[in-house]
């Protein structure tokens, strides 16, 4: 009976495991969503005011939808929240210098070779993007990850 009961945890968890995705997370993916599907609107407003006063939409945009078709999709771009624990403790300091406590790493995979970087804050009623980096996968490596 136990087998049983452990089979049934295992058939109904496995399928939900991939929609355990931070929120954080989730609100990259839900912006790479809505900029594949050309909804500009959506898209924007899930970044600062800050970080769309230094950005080109239309560059953006592109740069956005080009990122997702490059991996074939946004479930491939591997997009995760790393904690503490996983980065160097330098860039830590540069994120907590920058953005103060209150701050998530998000990760999302743009090429073979890339990486974006976001970070994520929550506002009064929502989070918000306000930071993103592409990186080369070996500068991931090196200075990102611990």
């Amino acid at each position: 009976m136990k087998k049983l009961g452990l089979f049934f945890v295992i058939i109904f968890c496995l399928p939900l495991s991939g929609c355990m995705n931070s929120a954080t997370a989730r609100i990259v993916e839900d912006m790479y969503m809505a900029a594949l599907n050309e909804d500009v609107d959506t898209a924007l407003s899930y970044f600062s005011e800050d970080y769309l006063a230094d950005k080109p939409i239309d560059e953006l945009m592109t740069d956005l939808t080009a990122d997702v078709i490059n991996m074939k999709g946004i479930a491939f771009m591997n997009t995760i929240e790393l904690n503490e624990r996983k980065l160097n403790p330098e860039l830590i300091k540069k994120l907590t210098d920058t953005y103060g406590d209150t701050w998530h790493f998000v990760v999302a995979k743009v090429d073979q070779d890339r990486i974006m970087t976001w970070v994520v804050q929550k506002g009064n009623d929502q989070y918000y993007i306000v930071g993103g980096e592409e990186v080369h996968v070996d500068k991931y490596n090196e200075e990102v990850l611990k």
